[in-house]
């Protein structure tokens, strides 16, 4: 997965988006040039709980010793997560009545965050969070 920060989300249908990365595509574990192969729907919720479908681009790696498959999320998502990145941030800054979504969704949030929080880094801003995001996924690589 590669979390891009410029990209252009363009609405295909009514509750659709296509992503259009404005950014340089190169594999994050060899650094060689990746070519789009597909792509596939990420269903995702709106922090108003609005569920909506976007289609991400599915990419791989040029270089026949790497090979892999990475596909192009926008920052605006959280990896392995549904809600946009505002919704969870929302969620866990104590904001739930500002996300249309259950109780179940938010216990599952805190506990996910629970678990990630103590990597050392202090979250004020959504800009901050959105760097965490980035960056916990790298470690991961």
């Amino acid at each position: 997965m590669i979390i891009i920060k410029k990209y252009i989300l363009k609405e295909t249908s009514k509750e659709e988006y296509k992503v259009l990365s404005r950014e340089e595509k190169v594999c994050p574990i060899c650094k060689s040039k990746l070519t789009p192969i597909g792509s596939r729907i990420r269903i995702t919720y709106l922090i108003s709980g609005k569920r909506v479908s976007v289609r991400i681009r599915r990419l791989r790696c040029t270089n026949k010793k790497c090979y892999k498959i990475h596909h192009e999320l926008p920052d605006m998502l959280v990896p392995f997560k549904r809600y946009e990145l505002s919704a969870i941030y929302s969620i866990i800054s104590g904001k739930e009545n500002q996300v249309g979504c259950d109780e179940k969704t938010i216990r599952e949030v805190h506990r996910w965050w629970k678990g990630i929080s103590n990597y050392g880094q202090t979250i004020k801003t959504i800009k901050d969070f959105k760097e965490f995001i980035h960056d916990l996924y790298l470690l991961f690589l």
